[in-house]
């Protein structure tokens, strides 16, 4: 901890809740002030989302506006309200390019505004239309980097494209442009000028700024506080469908759900109780739900940060959103009251050390390097107020209605997104952004369902400890009971031998084993297994007897095992490598009737009590033996093998 986080630490509980409340506030208001135009439109910097999305190495996302049009509209008043808001915002006219060894914005004076009109047959052919227009990558040095699209259904149905890069826009963003675009095409319907103010700034300005506003002395001091913030962090391991590769991967789709108005409800006045937000509660509640999917008390997690704390880019078009990184402590099983004080408290301190860009906190940090994960954390969790998500905006004439861009891209393994409704009492929307590489629609929709069980359940007991909330639901519990049972299959009256014998009848030239590249046939195997037991039963070896088997992992193996159980016994496998007396302890313990072994075993079998057959010296012995199957020396209930861990220090499990 830094000697003023241990300093809020010591404070009284209802003290500190109110010092930082206060100082988020003196935060923001300090953070409204200094921001001023650049006064040209020469190459900027990145910003700092801008340099996250970059640094995390992934396809560029689109942020789709799509829109159902139902009504007269007038397409080519459409494409003028759209010219007119790319004219007022910089970053509609802006292009990625390379300046003295850096990517910057550049911005051009002016772009050409197409809003191509294409016929569709029905609904389904426009909407898959948009969906191939949306998958399509984004040039960065295109100007202009987005595309629109104009798709006419029937002669008063179209379906309206947006479609820009994140490096440009951000889900705020997508708000103003809906709302800037009903304000031009109403003014040019009506043959007025609309009610927008110019705006003072630009999203290069605001680049700029961030990235003069901070010295070297700054970022030193930022760095240092999430170097010891993040010192010791686990990897979230939360289960997934599928194994994870070797490399991160990127396809990914979005599912959408809803929560219940009532829990949130109750989420706001438990806020109000402990002077913390509602987003600390959300958040505390998603913190609890990964607890329990993987285990751990110590989570690291992403949540998006607006940063738009200026007024003057409240109406500004650009990617403000960029990660912070939170890391919640649930050790000791805390009421979810104190869960919610303890995240409020993590947020504050993520707030007042914010600033830092994402690639320099990596940096900072200097976590293990694994190129299979997002650095720092893999899972996102926001919460957005109704009034910054797309607003609905109206056209003269026309009916809106916002239909579901397409998702191709997951930056990370999840993102969550809650957007709460502006109705009081309403609920809120959930939108999952997943990686379809490692999870399943169905596993969403049920992580979902938990989380909005665990929100109802943890805020209507808050004074609970977290292990005694309930997260599934009646019908979780009722398939969770017939799934232990499981589906009821007879098991057959046989053995391994018999199998194995009906295979070798039925396809005895079938590949049965293949060891460095030679392949053995069930024939084959079956012939030196039944001479390998005959051998053994020359060695005294019965039915229930244990024989030990100290081989390489080549042909002689398998052959051994057939062998012991053809011989109605039990083989005890000898790890080659272990110690001659760990060795000789495990065979007196096993009472081994005789042990099998290579040569270059002779070590570790050398204080072996029992007798020991080297398959080396028996070669030609073996060849004279008989090869026809013996009579069935063992039933389904014989022991197979009996097996010694590396940590077992008494007698081996029998199976």
């Amino acid at each position: 901890m830094t000697d003023m986080t241990q300093r809020i630490a010591a404070l009284p509980e209802q003290r500190r809740t109110r010092f930082l409340a206060r100082l988020r506030e003196h935060a923001e208001t300090v953070a409204r002030r200094g921001l001023t135009s650049r006064g040209h439109t020469g190459p900027t910097p990145l910003s700092h989302a801008q340099r996250t999305l970059r640094f995390l190495d992934h396809p560029v996302p689109g942020t789709p506006l799509c829109l159902r049009l139902r009504g007269r509209l007038d397409a080519g008043t459409l494409r003028e309200a759209l010219a007119s808001t790319v004219a007022r915002h910089e970053a509609l006219r802006t292009t990625i390019a390379e300046r003295e060894g850096a990517p910057m914005q550049v911005v051009a004076t002016e772009v050409p505004v197409d809003l191509p009109l294409t016929e569709a047959e029905n609904i389904a052919a426009a909407r898959a239309l948009i969906e191939r227009r949306a998958a399509e990558p984004f040039d960065l040095g295109r100007t202009p980097m987005w595309r629109a699209a104009l798709i006419r259904v029937e002669p008063d149905d179209h379906l309206f494209l947006l479609d820009l890069p994140a490096l440009v826009c951000d889900s705020r963003s997508r708000g103003v442009l809906m709302r800037e675009l009903a304000a031009f095409y109403t003014a040019l319907t009506d043959g007025g000028t609309p009610n927008l103010p110019e705006p003072s700034v630009q999203y290069p300005d605001y680049a700029r700024w961030q990235h003069d506003r901070l010295g070297s002395a700054d970022l030193d001091r930022i760095g240092a506080y999430w170097r010891s913030k993040l010192a010791g962090a686990e990897v979230l391991e939360f289960p997934t469908d599928r194994p994870r590769g070797e490399t991160r991967t990127f396809a990914g789709d979005r599912a959408r759900f809803t929560v219940g108005g009532e829990a949130l409800r109750r989420a706001d006045e438990l806020a109000r109780q402990v002077d913390a937000s509602p987003y600390d509660v959300l958040v505390a509640t998603f913190c609890t739900l990964l607890h329990r999917y993987s285990g751990l008390d110590d989570l690291v997690i992403g949540s998006p940060d607006e940063n738009r704390h200026h007024d003057s880019v409240s109406s500004v078009v650009g990617r403000f959103t960029d990660p912070r990184v939170l890391r919640a402590d649930l050790s000791g099983d805390p009421t979810f009251r104190e869960l919610v004080r303890r995240v409020a408290r993590v947020s504050a301190e993520a707030d007042e050390h914010a600033g830092l860009p994402f690639d320099k906190l990596v940096e900072a940090v200097d976590p293990v390097v694994d190129p299979s994960r997002s650095p720092v954390f893999q899972i996102v969790f926001g919460v957005t107020d109704a009034d910054t998500t797309d607003t609905a905006a109206a056209l003269p004439g026309i009916d809106i209605s916002y239909e579901d861009g397409p998702t191709h891209t997951s930056c990370f393994d999840m993102s969550w997104s809650l957007s709460r409704r502006p109705e009081p009492g309403a609920g809120a929307d959930l939108a999952v952004e997943f990686n379809t590489h490692l999870f399943d629609a169905e596993s969403i929709a049920r992580f979902t369902r938990h989380y909005a069980g665990l929100l109802h359940t943890l805020t209507a007991a808050p004074d609970a400890p977290l292990s005694t909330a309930e997260m599934l639901s009646p019908t979780d519990k009722a398939f969770l009971t017939e799934a232990a049972g499981g589906p009821v299959r007879p098991v057959r009256e046989s053995t391994v031998v018999a199998e194995f014998e009906a295979r070798a009848a039925e396809t005895p030239d079938g590949v049965a084993v293949v060891v460095s590249g030679v392949e053995t046939g069930y024939a084959e195997l079956n012939a030196r297994a039944n001479r390998l037991a005959a051998l053994l039963r020359a060695h005294g070896v019965e039915p229930g007897a244990r024989v030990g088997l100290c081989l390489r992992r080549n042909l002689d193996l398998p052959t051994a095992i057939l062998a012991v159980l053809k011989a109605g016994a039990a083989y005890v496998p000898l790890d080659t490598a272990h110690p001659s007396g760990r060795v000789a302890e495990i065979a007196e313990d096993a009472q081994l009737r005789v042990v099998l072994a290579h040569a270059e075993a002779g070590k570790a079998v050398s204080e072996v009590g029992a007798p020991v057959v080297m398959l080396d010296e028996v070669r030609d012995a073996l060849a004279a033996l008989p090869d026809d199957n013996p009579p069935l020396a063992a039933g389904p209930d014989g022991i197979a093998y009996v097996i010694y861990t590396s940590g077992s220090t008494g007698k081996g499990s029998v199976r």
